[in-house]
């Protein structure tokens, strides 16, 4: 049951595929996605706004989101079964990178704004 948990906090949506059967979110439900989405797109506004405050360029976001993608991929879950756990591992790696790709994209959009063209 742990699983089909976890599942469906990362999976869900206001209509949830799990498997091959449809499920419809409930209020509860749509309020955590809606809580997740609201976290994500803050932390990655604070994320461009800490990168460029410390002068960093997008190719430092890259390899910070290599870096965060190879130390989670080493995490693991006690308590949940294997296949679980490995999924709920890659899961959370691919949600990182994404968050990190966003702000990586962001920086290197501030940063074109910010220069002033080369003339050639």
């Amino acid at each position: 049951m742990v699983g089909k948990a976890v599942e469906l906090l990362f999976y869900a949506r206001p209509s949830i595929r799990v498997g091959v059967v449809m499920m419809e979110a409930d209020k509860f439900q749509t309020a955590i996605i809606a809580e997740l989405a609201a976290l994500r797109y803050v932390l990655e506004q604070v994320g461009e706004i800490a990168f460029l405050a410390a002068a960093m360029r997008p190719e430092h976001a890259a390899a910070t989101r290599q870096t965060a993608k190879e130390r989670l991929a080493r995490d693991t879950f006690p308590g949940l079964e294997a296949v679980w756990s490995d999924h709920l591992g890659a899961v959370i790696v691919d949600s990182a990178s994404a968050i990190l790709t966003n702000i990586e994209t962001a920086l290197a959009k501030s940063y074109r704004r910010a220069l002033p063209p080369t003339s050639e």
